[in-house]
């Protein structure tokens, strides 16, 4: 966790934030992933929510915040996952009523659309499905892993995951990264490489171990390995 905020809460302000965050994690440890998770999702929601908010003497709010949290779970280890939900999301109604329904409705805008799509009769469930494949994780401060990181698993699940929707996914995956070499050399064009290089050699690696001839692109797989390796080779590789 206190690497997947690293850039969220970095500096000398927010230390003792990170200090309690890495508390935390150590209290929750021993719950199961899914327990996990949904504590980690009220944390990124309390950390968007209390953005900027000070405590007296000007201590970042999110330093009552994540001390309520631990104390809890000091005094009452046995304390419900809603309970330490709840803790970290205890001030977020009463002072940012606005904001916590700002980050939260993002989610919910994605699945009305996702909906609306499905429930179009020229439309259909599967192409929402589809859709709902291809749109990439929204990002998220208290995520673990890096942010390309989020994204090249997001890429390389839909291969085995849902092999039509990676179709899809690749040409649009393609018309980004093969034109990497259209961009003036700065660092939009290194932050790119960054993102897009790892997705290329995972897919690359996808390609040469696809076995089954049902995959929609198994009569390709040659073709496309080479054409991936060229431009990994032009545009990506490290001399």
């Amino acid at each position: 966790m206190e690497k997947g905020i690293k850039k969220f809460l970095s500096g000398k302000r927010y230390a003792l934030t990170r200090e309690l965050i890495a508390r935390l994690e150590t209290m929750i440890a021993r719950r199961c992933e899914q327990e996990r998770k949904r504590i980690h999702r009220a944390l990124s929601l309390m950390i968007q929510v209390h953005q900027g908010q000070t405590r007296h003497g000007g201590a970042p709010y999110y330093q009552h915040i994540l001390s309520v949290a631990t104390q809890l779970l000091a005094d009452y280890p046995e304390a419900s996952t809603e309970m330490v939900i709840a803790a970290l999301l205890h001030d977020s109604v009463e002072d940012e009523p606005g904001r916590i329904l700002q980050h939260l409705s993002q989610q919910q805008t994605r699945e009305m659309a996702l909906a609306a799509i499905r429930e179009d009769a020229a439309l259909g469930a599967r192409a929402s499905q589809l859709v709902a494949h291809l749109t990439n994780p929204l990002p998220d401060p208290a995520e673990l892993r890096p942010q390309n990181q989020v994204y090249q698993e997001h890429v390389l699940h839909l291969f085995d995951e849902d092999p039509h929707a990676f179709v899809i996914k690749l040409a649009d995956f393609g018309d980004n990264a093969f034109k990497l070499g259209a961009l003036p050399e700065g660092q939009k064009k290194e932050k790119l490489k960054a993102k897009y290089g790892p997705v290329i050699q995972g897919l690359i690696q996808k390609l040469e171990t696809l076995e089954n001839q049902a995959h929609p692109l198994f009569a390709q797989k040659t073709e496309l390995i080479q054409k991936l390796s060229a431009v990994y080779h032009q545009h990506y590789q490290v001399v």
